[in-house]
């Protein structure tokens, strides 16, 4: 990917027990899924698959375009086009005006105060004691079904799951109803969930944590992956507009991914807002991390 903008994946895993209401001819039966992958890659424009399709290897959007079916006339149809409701919106079809999720955070006149889309004081954190709040979360806020809802009411062994950096990445595609849903605490490094899903943490994912590998991305550097050459069909590097990693002053490459907890850090103002796992988020090792 030479785009310099920060992309964050999102995957959500149904894995799905075959059912009547799949299986409405004999062709439809042969044809059967038994894993469906639902991915969102956040401020990825359409129209960077043909503008840079030539630096695609061959499997993913290169696989996708060549072998699948492909939407080239979709549109948003409500506005604003924050995250919360586009995630909202990506598996259930319904706008953020029914479904309550109408930005990131919103003001509540019933209760005289800004609300964060998925938070829950109700639920606990699962996965780490130590970020009660991170933990808050469910689809409290959230009134509409998705894909997943759908699978389940109609076979209950089916799994979903929703993965993503970001708690309202993971929690609102994946439904009302889904096995689970899990995302990262930027401060402790381990991936949580809440009580909505589950009184502990699967072993499998426990075990993830207790690896520890979001500790191996700090202090690393991300560099351009191609050759100098090739970027010139883009905009320049420091681009009005674009974001910065956390603990930088412009987004001109390479970056480095600060350990926000190292001495350098402790004491000075500037970055005491950032949280230790904060600069590796918006990088690719992020998505690595999430995939």
């Amino acid at each position: 990917m030479i785009r310099r903008s920060f992309f964050s994946v999102i995957i959500f895993t149904f894995i799905v027990s075959w059912c009547s209401a799949f299986a409405a001819s004999p062709e439809h039966n042969r044809q059967k899924p038994k894993l469906v992958v639902a991915i969102i890659v956040d401020q990825m424009r359409a129209d960077y698959i043909d503008r840079f399709y030539d630096l695609f290897d061959d499997g993913g959007f290169r696989l996708l375009s060549e072998k699948g079916a492909r939407f080239t006339q979709c549109n948003y149809d409500h506005a604003p086009t924050y995250t919360a409701p586009g995630h909202s919106i990506f598996l259930s079809g319904v706008y953020p005006g029914v479904s309550g999720i109408i930005g990131n955070e919103w003001y509540s006149i019933a209760q005289s105060r800004s609300i964060y889309c998925c938070e829950d004081s109700t639920v606990n954190s699962v996965g780490d004691n130590s970020s009660v709040r991170e933990g808050q979360m469910s689809p409290h806020n959230y009134n509409a079904s998705t894909l997943g809802d759908w699978l389940k009411s109609v076979s209950a062994s089916s799994k979903v799951v929703g993965v993503a950096i970001k708690d309202r990445g993971a929690i609102l595609p994946a439904g009302q109803h889904p096995t689970g849903a899990f995302w990262f605490d930027s401060q402790s490094g381990n991936w949580i969930s809440s009580s909505y899903y589950f009184t502990t943490l699967p072993d499998w994912a426990q075990a993830f944590n207790n690896r520890h590998i979001p500790e191996s991305y700090l202090n690393q550097t991300w560099q351009k992956l191609l050759p100098e050459s090739l970027y010139a069909r883009q905009s320049a590097d420091n681009a009005v507009g674009e974001g910065t990693i956390p603990g930088e002053k412009n987004s001109v490459f390479p970056h480095k991914i600060s350990n926000f907890s190292d001495s350098a850090f402790a004491g000075n103002p500037q970055f005491s807002r950032y949280r230790r796992f904060d600069a590796l988020l918006p990088t690719p090792m992020g998505n690595d991390l999430t995939v």
